[in-house]
């Protein structure tokens, strides 16, 4: 199995009973990745899904376990790094006018309150995927304040570049929506055979800020 990627990537395939592949050969850049299995994989026909439990048909499925990280620290570095500001984006003249609307806002519980209900106010949830890396990357902050519109990383991003001008510390944070309490824990504890062995961003689908009071 050959596996191309623009990035280094760590891999496992398995399914629910064993390992399916254990070694994986870094041949050319950009990063092709050929993958020797120990056994083959697991077909599953259309027929199977009448034929077969759901329990089944998850022991017949291959999953591809993929990260591009080792360790739970690089992988939330890499991901931070994704919301730095450039001199530029700190300068732009979007963002000067709306910090000088918030400019009167001394505490740091008073910026952060502004800067929340501004995003309310003035921006429309929209996801936009028009560029690679989109479902983990925030646009440009022009293009975000010009539009008038994004997702919840460029949200973030908006309030990341006000807190920055406003002078509150402030951070990203990566959190789960998912309104089953034992979902989390389940994924942490299971047995390795059935959870992501890899640091994983599966793991979340919301990011939000935190700020210092």
């Amino acid at each position: 199995v050959t596996i191309k990627s623009q990035i280094p990537l760590y891999m496992t395939f398995k399914d629910q009973e064993r390992r399916l592949a254990i070694t994986s050969q870094q041949s050319k850049l950009p990063y092709t990745y050929e993958i020797e299995l120990k056994e083959p994989l697991i077909s599953i026909k259309l027929d199977d899904f009448k034929k077969f439990s759901a329990e089944e048909l998850r022991k017949k499925m291959v999953r591809v376990d993929v990260s591009s990280s080792l360790s739970w620290p690089r992988l939330s570095e890499t991901q931070t790094k994704l919301y730095s500001l450039s001199p530029r984006e700190l300068n732009d003249s979007l963002l000067k006018k709306i910090s000088l609307s918030l400019a009167d806002r001394k505490t740091p519980s008073e910026k952060a309150e502004g800067i929340v209900l501004w995003i309310a106010e003035n921006l429309t949830y929209s996801m936009r995927g028009t560029q690679p890396l989109w479902a983990v990357k925030p646009r440009n902050l022009h293009e975000i304040l010009a539009s008038r519109a994004g997702d919840c990383k460029d949200f973030t991003k908006v309030f990341l570049a006000l807190s920055s001008v406003l002078h509150l510390q402030a951070k990203p944070i990566y959190v789960t929506t998912t309104t089953d309490e034992n979902m989390m824990q389940s994924l942490m504890t299971m047995p390795l055979d059935r959870r992501t062995p890899w640091p994983s961003l599966d793991y979340f689908n919301h990011v939000v800020v935190k700020y210092n009071n």
